[in-house]
């Protein structure tokens, strides 16, 4: 627990004062423990505190104040901890009971759950960090302690679940990636601020570092390992090589390279091809470019190392590389003038041409969700201009590329929301053909809105048809109700009207319905 002075510094906007609580700074002759009472500490209570510390991250209200003094505590500890003692913790583990202290060796799974746990814990404190950003040196002494632990995971990983051993954990693996994903791309480290420019800053340094310890971790996987993560961790990666930083390009943009490599050897001799990887490369640069990460440096940079390695290995250049890095140049190409123009012009018709030139790129490369994506992009800016005819043909593009058939329209249309609350691709053309031929009648177009009428006249007819052929119907009754005597009111009495029952209403329903 912290004390009042300790409370005060924590409330304090002064970094310093946050650093003194980290460091716990004590006088002299109190300042040093042994080594074994700093192991018996740690072996007591380190688990619980990272536990303790996942809870709090998965809790929806979460205190920062509360967080931020729980993770000082286990940064203060992890400070103290060298590489034997973490090694030690994690071969023995000690448990107290009530009467003495037991000591355990943990099993795989034990080992393997106390990691994950640590992961867990770290990459969300990444993501969400407890302390204000401008705590600069709090934040510097949090990601060298962080880095360290990374470091600590990464040997234990490496010693107990590597393939050396025979007991590769895929997921173990994908943790730790991330995480160092999410550590080298953390907020603190995105800034504009001139340190970055600065390569003696340590936190340049760890950034370079985390990235060449990823590349490191990558590497040591077998093709068959690999083929586990391609291509999900494809944006994992491209987000860490869209980093503004050479050394960490250069570092990141080889396991591109490799993934391209291990699919494309991993085929049957004669359809050998990096399908998944070259799809999923594309959909994740077009998300990242508009997220506005990435410039020209690193397209110069990709396309430069890509060209490099591909060429090593000729079969592979001859089977598509060069082709995709070509393509994917281009992409990059028009992504980055799309996000400038999107930024800098207020020119209608710029923002327009850069659309629909990405537009064309996926429809002539069969990237279809990310063509049909552009296809409402450009939609969408119409209806801001008012061009209700430029707006409907660029619907007219959509609808023609679906059918009258009940096919279930595909998960990826649902999940972005471009379904249009359709669930088969008959209902979705249906609404597109409609919401188009009122955008042309709205642009003074009626010979258009008529054409487009015409083609769903006899697709409406036949629906029809087909459920007076296909489906049965509960027939009404209807019934002659007259209405005399003096217990109705005067605008009733000597009335009769026609009613009819609900679906399969009995005559004694209904009887008992009129009487109500």
């Amino acid at each position: 627990m912290l004390g009042d002075n300790e409370k005060a510094s924590f409330h304090s906007t002064d970094p310093v004062d946050m650093e003194e609580v980290f460091i716990q700074t004590v006088p002299p002759q109190y300042q040093y423990g042994t080594d074994e009472e700093l192991n018996f500490v740690v072996s007591s209570t380190y688990r619980s505190l990272v536990q303790a510390m996942v809870y709090i991250g998965q809790q929806s209200v979460s205190n920062d104040e509360f967080r931020g003094r729980f993770f000082s505590l286990i940064l203060a500890l992890l400070n103290k901890m060298s590489a034997q003692l973490f090694g030690n913790y994690i071969e023995n583990r000690y448990v107290q009971s009530a009467a003495h202290i037991l000591f355990l060796r943990p099993s795989d799974v034990d080992k393997m759950d106390f990691i994950l746990e640590m992961l867990q814990m770290i990459r969300d404190l990444l993501c969400k960090c407890p302390f204000p950003a401008t705590w600069h040196q709090m934040i510097m002494l949090q990601n060298k302690t962080v880095h360290k632990a990374l470091r600590f995971l990464m040997n234990a990983i490496q010693g107990y679940f590597s393939n050396e051993r025979e007991r590769f954990y895929s997921d173990l693996w994908q943790e730790y990636m991330l995480t160092a994903v999410c550590f080298v791309t953390q907020p603190s480290l995105q800034s504009n601020d001139e340190w970055l420019c600065d390569e003696a800053d340590p936190r340049v340094q760890l950034r370079k570092a985390a990235a060449r310890d990823l590349r490191s971790m990558w590497f040591r996987l077998t093709p068959v390992q690999k083929m586990a993560y391609i291509p999900r961790l494809v944006g994992a990666f491209l987000k860490v090589a869209l980093v503004e930083d050479d050394e960490t390009r250069e570092a990141t943009i080889p396991i591109f390279f490799d993934m391209m490599q291990c699919e494309f050897h991993s085929c049957v001799e004669d359809r050998k091809n990096f399908k998944k990887f070259s799809d999923e490369l594309t959909a994740q640069l077009d998300s990242l470019v508009d997220q506005d990460r990435g410039t020209r440096a690193f397209q110069e940079q990709f396309t430069k190392i890509l060209t490099s390695q591909c060429q090593s290995d000729k079969e592979l250049w001859d089977g598509g590389g060069r082709e995709l890095i070509d393509r994917v140049d281009r992409l990059l190409g028009h992504l980055f003038e799309y996000r400038l123009v999107r930024e800098t012009s207020d020119c209608m018709e710029n923002g327009m041409s850069r659309t629909v030139q990405l537009l064309r790129y996926y429809e002539k490369y069969r990237h279809h969700d990310l063509y049909i994506t552009y296809v409402y992009k450009l939609y969408d800016l119409h209806i801001v201009y008012n061009n209700q005819i430029e707006a409907a043909k660029t619907l007219m593009l959509y609808a023609n590329t679906l059918s009258w058939d009940e096919i279930e329209l595909d998960e990826s249309l649902i999940s972005r929301r471009l379904n249009r609350q359709c669930a088969v691709e008959r209902q979705l053309k249906d609404s597109l053909l409609c919401e188009a031929a009122d955008l042309f009648a709205e642009g003074e177009m009626w010979e258009d809105a008529i054409r487009i009428l015409k083609e769903l006249l006899p697709i409406r007819i036949a629906e029809l048809y087909r459920k007076i052929d296909r489906e049965n119907r509960a027939f009404f009754y209807y019934y002659l109700v007259a209405f005399y005597g003096k217990g109705f009111p005067s605008y009733l009495n000597g009335i009769s009207f026609v009613f009819r029952s609900d679906k399969l209403e009995r005559h004694a329903d209904f009887m008992q319905r009129m009487q109500q």
